[in-house]
């Protein structure tokens, strides 16, 4: 069935599907859908579905240099600690332990294993059985997916996590393999996922924590012409590669009345200390439960000029609290909330501003970066996400 069936406003074009339906019929058939809806919404509670979706396109950084064996690491960080440490002392290994691994027929095989258990497994595991997309395309490190907005950012993020093998799903060899599905950046760096296939757990192969990837979504109208909306997607995949400097995504809203949005920001900071979306998340959740005011990022986003100038993470941190305080929605934040979202949307943001700066060009390293308006757009996509307020416009 086409989905546009389960949008109301359809059976008032009859030009849309009906121009050979009798008119009493076309209203009748609106009148079953409004019934079938409110079942749905108070006998479910199934809201009625979304007037605006999400497009992912993902794509693997550098895989050339990969392929290539430039990015090898050296033979002293894939051997055993007592390997190293027993080799270390003879002179003659010194120089060979600093050197980059030699490219191999093995080394390749296990780079194309790598690739194939991400796009034939592991994507489709995360984007239509974790959650409720569907996979249009998967090669390689190449992902194409289309998805609801409520899960477009973790889904985005589970996929990154995924291409590295940064998700802790259980201990292996233990009955906690395959209970767990966490996004863990910086310290799962065992290589390998666990998921069961069949009625059995099996490990995949990934990438390894070296290796990056990056994700250009777009969220559009489901009247929106779906090239435009294909070619915005893609233009976010490569700004997050040109502009944000590759193991980034960048997000575009082609909202219904023609402007355009686009903020982008990396996956992590501070040496995957810092994980961008799931700042971004905590902030999805406390305005899907309307403990902030929808206006919390507009004001944010006014006064991001002025704050930038200072660069100072606790002036940050004190101003967003305030506004955090006088922004409250109709649940409430208490005060140690307000200090946690605070605290980590400054944190965010100074090391956005460092990253930045490690960047530009010499005569800009000591000018002001301004990431505040960048993550106060991101807060903007994370309302609409959580709520679509303004959805119906």
């Amino acid at each position: 069935m086409d989905g546009r069936l389960l949008y109301e406003e359809v059976f008032d074009d009859p030009s849309e599907f009906f121009q050979h339906v009798k008119e009493s019929e076309r209203i009748n058939a609106k009148e079953k859908l409004k019934t079938l809806l409110k079942i749905a919404r108070e006998k479910y509670q199934i809201s009625k579905p979304r007037k605006y979706f999400a497009v992912l396109m993902m794509d693997g950084d550098e895989m050339g240099k990969w392929i290539s064996g430039d990015k090898m690491p050296e033979y002293e960080s894939v051997l055993h600690p007592n390997t190293k440490k027993e080799l270390a002392n003879r002179g003659e290994w010194k120089d060979i332990l600093e050197n980059k691994r030699l490219m191999t027929p093995a080394i390749h095989g296990f780079i194309s294993k790598a690739l194939g258990d991400f796009s034939l497994k592991l994507v489709r595991y995360i984007v239509e059985i974790r959650y409720p997309g569907k996979l249009v395309y998967a090669g390689g490190d190449d992902v194409f997916a289309l998805l609801p907005l409520d899960y477009a950012l973790e889904v985005a993020r589970e996929l990154r996590a995924a291409f590295s093998g940064e998700i802790f799903t259980g201990e292996i060899g233990t009955n906690q393999a395959c209970t767990k599905f966490d996004v863990q950046f910086g310290k799962q760096r065992t290589g390998y996922i666990c998921l069961e296939d069949g009625n059995n757990k099996r490990l995949f192969t990934t990438m390894g924590h070296l290796a990056t990837a990056s994700t250009g979504i777009a969220i559009a109208h489901y009247k929106q012409s779906l090239d435009i909306t294909l070619n915005e997607t893609r233009k976010a995949e490569k700004a997050a590669k040109s502009q944000e400097g590759r193991n980034a995504f960048s997000l575009t809203f082609l909202k219904r009345s023609g402007e355009t949005m686009s903020a982008g920001a990396k996956w992590t900071y501070d040496n995957k200390n810092i994980d961008t979306v799931s700042v971004l998340l905590e902030f999805k959740d406390k305005f899907l439960c309307d403990a902030i005011s929808s206006k919390f990022p507009y004001i944010l986003r006014s006064l991001a000029e002025s704050l930038s100038l200072s660069e100072n993470e606790k002036m940050y941190m004190a101003e967003i609290k305030r506004l955090l305080a006088r922004q409250q929605g109709s649940q409430k934040l208490d005060q140690d909330d307000e200090m946690k979202l605070a605290e980590d949307l400054a944190k965010l943001v100074m090391h956005a501003n460092n990253e930045k700066r490690t960047q530009a060009k010499d005569e800009d390293k000591d000018k002001p970066q301004g990431k505040l308006k960048t993550f106060a757009d991101l807060l903007i996509f994370t309302r609409f996400l959580a709520n679509g307020e303004g959805e119906e416009d």
